[in-house]
């Protein structure tokens, strides 16, 4: 869904809902070597925020015999 290199740090919000009919759906989040969830509410919202260094980082979703609706917003903030 999102991704890329950069020599500048990245710092985002990201926001959405996973609404599942069948099978599931899941967030994760790469940033260089480590790999994370993030994990949803019950009502399969989310909401994080994330410092990307410098490097390789995406944001992906992973699908398993998935049918519904994903909404993902990834918007860059200040500090």
């Amino acid at each position: 869904m999102f991704g890329g290199g950069s020599v500048k740090n990245r710092n985002l919000k990201i926001r959405g809902v996973i609404a599942c009919r069948n099978g599931s759906a899941y967030i994760c989040v790469k940033e260089n070597n480590r790999i994370y969830k993030i994990t949803a509410d019950k009502n399969g919202k989310f909401e994080t925020s994330l410092n990307f260094k410098s490097g390789g980082n995406y944001i992906m979703i992973y699908y398993e015999n998935f049918s519904g609706k994903t909404e993902l917003t990834c918007k860059y903030e200040k500090i």
